[in-house]
């Protein structure tokens, strides 16, 4: 009875009313992808609050006791749902088109990479953070997208270079461009969240079209080798064949490392850039203005303008650490969407804000010029993963990236994007050449800015990425970079902060796999979660102040197993939406 009973409360169907229950918490770690007139979004975690408790949904596979006398099966399955966009909707109104369950043998991942290959007509799902140590594998699948009904089917990993496989990793920094996925980084885990965790070093680039894969070692200027929840986008109007953009995520030391513990962060102002017309060919240049503070699962959409003169690359949410993101729950770092535009290399802080810092969401460009943000979760909290309700309906949000403002609805029939106007007019009066790294870039992202602009004729090499140690001048403002200030003071916080660290120690321990978890502290609201989304003009600069650090909780007690060879890669690198049949 409790099987039929779980049966029926995860299926979903096309009802108009938003895409999730009032009673859906959070969903988060799902990831999205748009195709023509369709969104579509699969993978991830929800958790929704029933009678008082707490209940988390995601792939997994339950094997009774001999006593029970049951089969095994699997216990809660969501499907990967479409999303129409040839219609406009509010955050409300939004609905299910339709939905289709996974392939019985497809793993059920965090954060997976899926992507659309113009080449092909399919989109493509590989890697991720596996919820079950037995899904830690590097196959490839893909559905034909066109239709309400989603049909995953199985592919052929993708082939590589080296004689030994190595498991698709999670949390690359992944782009797709010249019908290439190219994917930086990453990591595995030997026991799902459980550390230790290794980084996979190199680039992976996989043609689309056939199939081959290509697995390089990366020597990038001045720059760890360890990449691990960075985020890319590709930039086609630049180079002879366009440029891989890396920005932000962690900045291991070591291979090695402990999920969601980061000491070290790479600076946001270090845009990593990949020459994709020349192989292993990298630089890393220095950005200038309102440098974001460095962070890891954020997400980021990218756009060229209508003239092809610019390209746009859009920072939204992120985490740092528990001990600063407890905090620092009010930081405009994390609140504001930033944007860096080239080819000026120059950060803008936005007016674009949210009034609750989130992480772990997903975003993608819909409509021309919006960039619609998915689920995600609270960092700011030491509660249960679920036990805080999203802000947005749905925990769906609208961006104009022209207008720079958040909304509660998407509009179909959105113009074209064109740069905002506040970059619009720092290149029309105040650009500034960049102080190039290599010769090479001014050639590359040469612009002919207003006669009175000023050059800057001596080029200087970008700063070392790792984080400097302690410091104790006045914490620099928000547009200078945060790295530096995040690393600062890990020592002298440990000792203090110890009993936040036992505590938020033991309140993830208790968020296991498990498919249900009573929460006591936290009830349900017993309204609704509003719809809209408010218009925040604010663009105040403010001071980070310099943070402690300390190491945060396991999130859950997952599954593990024996350690794995790991090779340089193979190739990598929600969602839950019940309603009612």
């Amino acid at each position: 009875m409790f099987w039929a009973t779980l049966t029926a409360l995860l299926a979903v169907s096309s009802v108009q009313g938003g895409l999730l229950r009032p009673t859906i918490s959070q969903w988060f770690w799902q990831s999205s992808v748009v195709v023509g007139d369709w969104l579509y979004i699969s993978d991830g975690e929800a958790w929704e609050w029933v009678n008082g408790t707490l209940h988390s949904f995601y792939r997994c596979v339950y094997t009774p006791q001999p006593n029970e006398g049951l089969t095994r099966l699997i216990v809660a399955v969501w499907p990967t749902i479409s999303v129409d966009l040839s219609q406009s909707w509010t955050n409300v109104s939004v609905y299910i088109a339709n939905n289709s369950d996974p392939a019985p043998n497809m793993p059920h991942r965090r954060w997976p990479v899926i992507w659309y290959s113009e080449d092909t007509g399919k989109v493509y799902k590989y890697g991720g953070w596996a919820y079950n140590s037995t899904d830690w594998t590097a196959d490839l699948w893909s559905f034909e997208p066109g239709g309400l009904t989603v049909y995953w089917t199985s592919e052929t990993s993708p082939s590589t270079n080296i004689q030994s496989p190595s498991e698709a990793p999670f949390g690359s920094a992944w782009a797709v461009g010249n019908s290439t996925l190219y994917s930086l980084g990453g990591s595995i885990s030997n026991n799902a969240l459980i550390p230790p965790n290794t980084i996979l070093p190199g680039l992976v680039e996989f043609e689309e079209f056939s199939g081959n894969t290509v697995n390089s070692t990366t020597n990038i200027p001045n720059s760890s080798p360890y990449f691990n929840q960075a985020k890319a986008e590709f930039a086609s109007n630049f180079g002879q064949a366009g440029f891989l953009i890396v920005v932000g995520g962690a900045n291991p030391s070591e291979q090695e490392f402990a999920f969601e513990q980061d000491t070290s962060f790479r600076d946001m102002a270090d845009i990593v850039l990949y020459d994709a017309s020349t192989p292993d060919t990298w630089y890393v240049q220095r950005a200038t203005g309102d440098i974001p503070p460095p962070r890891t699962e954020f997400c980021t959409v990218g756009k060229a303008s209508s003239d092809g003169k610019t390209y746009e690359l859009f920072v939204y949410g992120g985490m740092t650490n528990t001990t600063y993101d407890l905090n620092n729950p009010d930081e405009l770092g994390y609140l504001n969407v930033y944007v860096l535009s080239l080819p000026a290399f120059r950060w803008f802080q936005t007016p674009a804000t949210t009034t609750t810092r989130r992480c772990s969401h997903t975003c993608s460009i819909i409509g021309n010029r919006q960039m619609v943000s998915i689920g995600g979760r609270p960092p700011s909290t030491l509660n249960q993963f679920g036990a805080d309700f999203d802000e947005w309906a749905s925990g769906i949000g609208v961006m104009d990236m022209t207008e720079l403002q958040w909304k509660d609805h998407y509009d179909a029939g959105a113009a074209p994007y064109e740069r905002a106007q506040l970059i619009q007019k720092y290149y029309d009066q105040s650009y500034v050449e960049p102080a190039w790294s290599d010769p090479a870039l001014a050639t590359e992202f040469a612009f002919a800015g207003p006669t009175h602009a000023s050059t800057t004729p001596t080029p200087h090499p970008t700063t070392p990425v790792p984080a400097p140690g302690p410091t104790t001048s006045t914490p620099p403002p928000i547009h200078h970079s945060h790295t530096g200030a995040i690393a600062g003071g890990v020592v002298g916080g440990v000792v203090g902060l110890a009993l936040v660290a036992g505590l938020a120690y033991f309140l993830g321990t208790r968020r296991n796999r498990q498919t249900t978890a009573s929460r006591d502290p936290v009830p349900p609201p017993s309204e609704s979660k509003p719809s809209e989304i408010a218009d925040n003009p604010s663009s105040i600069q403010k001071q980070s102040p310099e943070l402690a650090e300390t190491p945060v909780f396991e999130r859950s007690e997952l599954e593990g197993e024996t350690t794995r060879q790991v090779a340089e890669l193979p190739g990598y690198h929600g969602n839950f939406v019940p309603g009612q049949k």
